[in-house]
């Protein structure tokens, strides 16, 4: 549907004829305006359809006329109404006195809203303009001017003009019915002054009530504005277009200082983008203030052409940039998503790349402490492949990419579905930490390193150890400072425990071991070894464990007997979690390799840990 247009009625006049034998013309003069529904005057030749109603409402028009006009810049247009006709406009349209409404219709739209005609256009009926009452003027006489006021027969009267008063340079206005006197409105020049005799502008008033002036526009339509500034370069003769940063109209406050009126010290200035054409007008708008204790004015605030908005920056470069502090004194902030950050932590969120960025040369990027039973930093990320929610960069020698550090909580806590809740990554093997723990590590689920792990206190672990290989490593005892020493764990297939010790014999050759009380709550199937110290012993167990303590027999008295027992754990999570010595690879990891390197083979062939990506290193 094409844009509703709009019409503006001017003063209908007519156009007639001076002279005592013209005859009267039957053409209206009538000037309008053409704006489109959003306000926009519309430009060059459209066809107009004029229709003349008896009515304000409805009924049918008493004549119809098109014609083809053409709009200037503004969309204004003047026409004859009736050029159209061979004689002009019908004469007993007119001829009753009657009211006429005239309705204006652009081709392919609605009609406008009907507008009164005003009394210039019922002359068209005084076809006998010439009489009066039928009869030539010669048949009237006038009265004698210097006779009476009285109209008698054979006599004129006169008027006698009351008494008025009034001073140069006042516009007059009546006073009473008759007389005349000063207005408020003053004339100096070419300015005018309402108020003021001394106006200092082309229009200058001084109200000394409040508020200084009243603007009441009854009308909905785009561009219906109480004040509209025009702009141009040249002269009013010749204008020419604006130009980049020309003002295109605003408000400037000025106050009296101590010996007067200072210039402009506050401004909401709209201003022009760049030089303006028939078809590209950008603009954008400014807000100044004046700091306390000086007399130079700063831009503050500016709105570009596409909207963005500068808080203390000319070049925002988002749709809010602010160059300072951002404070939220209550609500907090609301973020696309939907939530509310209504505490002194960090929220950010991102669809493609990263949530907040964090860049300093010194200190802390982030410093976030809490009191409340929530976390200080939480991060969140939906992303199916390897996002992050927290990433952080130390690129100078002892640097810490995130720190955490807790009182009574956590100091650093992740959680995942199926990724890694806390990832860490170190380009330095050597100097370089994915993680470094001062304090005591606590993990309750897996925990995967592809590099070295080092513990420097107590490792405790509540499930199972699985690993490729083992050993301790210590200062070598010979060679401390140049030198390790290394030995391997004792593997068995299953959960055995060993028990050893010396024991001397009795005068009868025997001797009874004792073990701890719990020794049989936690060992089954024990397995006994015997070797005799200092001289052959046909040595065997005489009594096997019961009561946590067997006997050894076959000796001689007052020799020594090395004893070694071996029992398998029966406890409650032993018996839950056996060793399954055997077992296939799941289909996932088949073809692949724990060690691939070990086996000749490629990293590819590695088996993926949690998360789907290889053993290598994440980038």
């Amino acid at each position: 549907m094409k844009a509703k247009a709009r019409l503006w009625s001017a003063v209908l006049v007519l156009a007639m004829a001076v002279g005592a034998s013209a005859q009267t013309p039957r053409l209206v003069g009538y000037s309008g305006v053409v704006r489109d529904a959003m306000g926009v005057p519309r430009t060059g030749v459209v066809t107009l359809t004029f229709n003349l109603y008896a009515e304000e409402d409805g009924s049918v028009p008493l004549v119809q006329e098109t014609q083809s006009v053409t709009l200037d810049a503004e969309g204004r247009y003047t026409v004859f109404l009736g050029a159209t006709f061979p004689e002009g406009l019908p004469l007993e349209v007119f001829a009753t006195g009657a009211a006429r409404w005239l309705g204006v219709q652009p081709d392919g739209d609605v009609e406008s809203p009907r507008v009164a005609l005003v009394s210039v256009p019922y002359a068209l009926k005084a076809a006998d303009a010439e009489t009066v009452g039928g009869k030539p003027a010669s048949a009237f006489v006038l009265a004698d001017p210097a006779e009476s006021t009285t109209r008698t027969s054979g006599t004129t009267a006169t008027i006698t003009p009351q008494a008025s008063s009034g001073t140069a340079g006042y516009l007059g206005m009546f006073t009473n019915s008759t007389d005349l006197g000063n207005s408020v409105v003053f004339q100096s020049g070419t300015r005018i002054g309402v108020g003021t005799t001394a106006p200092g502008a082309p229009f200058h008033t001084i109200a000394s009530e409040t508020p200084g002036s009243f603007f009441d526009v009854y009308s909905n339509f785009l561009g219906a504005l109480p004040v509209v500034y025009r702009a141009a370069r040249g002269t009013p003769a010749a204008p020419t277009a604006v130009q980049t940063d020309d003002i295109l109209g605003g408000l400037a406050v000025r106050g009296y200082a101590t010996s007067g009126f200072t210039p402009g010290k506050g401004q909401v200035m709209f201003r022009a983008a760049e030089p303006w054409t028939d078809t590209a007008n950008g603009t954008y708008l400014q807000f100044t203030t004046t700091p306390i204790g000086s007399s130079v004015f700063a831009e503050r605030i500016r709105i570009t052409p596409g909207g963005n908005i500068g808080i203390g920056t000319s070049v925002p470069a988002q749709k809010l940039s602010v160059a300072g502090t951002i404070e939220s004194t209550s609500g907090g902030f609301k973020f696309p998503d939907g939530t509310t950050q209504a505490s002194a932590g960090v929220a950010g969120g991102s669809t493609l790349t990263t949530g907040i960025i964090f860049d300093v040369s010194s200190g802390n990027a982030v410093n976030v402490s809490t009191d409340a039973l929530t976390p200080g930093v939480y991060a969140e990320t939906f992303n199916t492949g390897e996002a992050s929610a927290i990433v952080g960069v130390g690129n100078a020698l002892l640097a810490t990419g995130v720190e955490g550090r807790s009182s009574h909580g956590f100091g650093v806590a992740g959680y995942t579905g199926t990724g890694a809740g806390v990832y860490g990554e170190a380009d330095d093997v050597v100097n370089g930490w994915a993680g470094l723990f001062t304090g005591d590590l606590g993990i309750s689920n897996d925990l995967y390193v592809t590099g070295h792990a080092i513990i420097g206190g107590n490792a405790q672990i509540q499930g199972m150890l699985s690993k490729g290989g083992g050993t301790f490593r210590i200062d070598h005892p010979l060679d401390p400072e140049n030198k390790y020493l290394s030995h391997s764990f004792v593997e068995s297939p299953d959960m055995k425990n060993i028990y050893d010790g010396i024991a001397t014999l009795d005068g009868s050759g025997e001797a009874l071991v004792t073990l701890p009380e719990w020794f049989q709550a936690l060992n089954r199937d024990y397995r006994y070894q015997l070797t005799s110290i200092g001289a052959y012993m046909p040595l065997y167990v005489a009594d096997e464990l019961s009561n946590n303590s067997f006997r050894i027999a076959g000796g001689l008295p007052g020799k020594k007997v090395s004893w070694q027992v071996t029992g398998i754990r029966q406890d409650a999570f032993a018996n839950a979690n056996r060793v399954q010595v055997e077992e296939d690879k799941p289909a996932s990891e088949q073809g692949k390799y724990l060690h691939p390197e070990a086996f000749n083979q490629p990293a590819e062939k590695a088996v993926p840990r949690k998360g789907g990506a290889s053993n290598g290193r994440r980038k």
